[in-house]
């Protein structure tokens, strides 16, 4: 097709179903969790990333699993599985969840010592992190509390476009680029967070797996 166009658009998590059901989007390329519950209304192509749940948080605050979030304030992010993960320990740990548009939001509730921590997957906070004016004054804490696997979101239905994607993620598991790609952007100076097993899986094992 050489006359193919891409058009990239921004868009906020709460955002990416609604418009891939509505057509406005052809796939999404965020940090998106496969779930059984999205599996509904939208399809996945292969895993491409594992990562999951853990805190950014100032340096003074050490969280260490779910019993260190007794009384917190934490935010989240709208229509991410991390709000859905504070949701499921809120009750038993008296949380209070702040709801936020953005991560960028999130983060600046942080800074500003309005919340105790930002929720969300471990990659994106060591990237938020890596930007923010006051790095030297927060950390990513917590052990993980979920295990997120990553995929392209794609219109529920549409066999054509799924195989090219499935097509072209599996090229790029089997040459090796992925793992390249990965090095990249992550196995740096800047970002040094070494590849995981469960990537390493994902990758050896290709799969569609999604969680409950």
């Amino acid at each position: 097709m050489p006359a193919l166009r891409v058009e990239f658009r921004p868009l906020e998590a709460a955002q990416r179903i609604p418009l891939l059901k509505a057509g406005s989007i052809d796939i999404e390329c965020g940090g998106n969790t496969n779930t059984v519950g999205r599996q509904k209304d939208v399809d996945f192509s292969h895993t491409l990333f594992t990562t999951g749940v853990r805190f950014l948080a100032r340096q003074a605050v050490l969280i260490d699993g779910v019993a260190s979030l007794w009384r917190r304030r934490v935010a989240v992010s709208k229509g991410t599985t991390a709000q859905e993960t504070m949701a499921r320990v809120q009750r038993e740990q008296e949380l209070q969840v702040v709801v936020v548009a953005t991560d960028a939001e999130g983060v600046r509730l942080v800074e500003e010592g309005t919340v105790d921590a930002f929720a969300q997957d471990d990659i994106l906070l060591y990237a938020l992190l890596a930007a923010s004016p006051k790095k030297d004054s927060l950390h990513v804490t917590g052990r993980h509390l979920t295990v997120e696997p990553y995929a392209f979101m794609l219109p529920k239905g549409d066999a054509l476009l799924r195989e090219v994607v499935d097509r072209t993620v599996l090229a790029l598991m089997h040459s090796g680029e992925l793992a390249a790609l990965y090095r990249k952007w992550f196995d740096t100076d800047a970002l040094r967070i070494p590849m995981s097993a469960h990537m390493r899986e994902n990758i050896r094992y290709p799969n569609k797996y999604g969680i409950p």
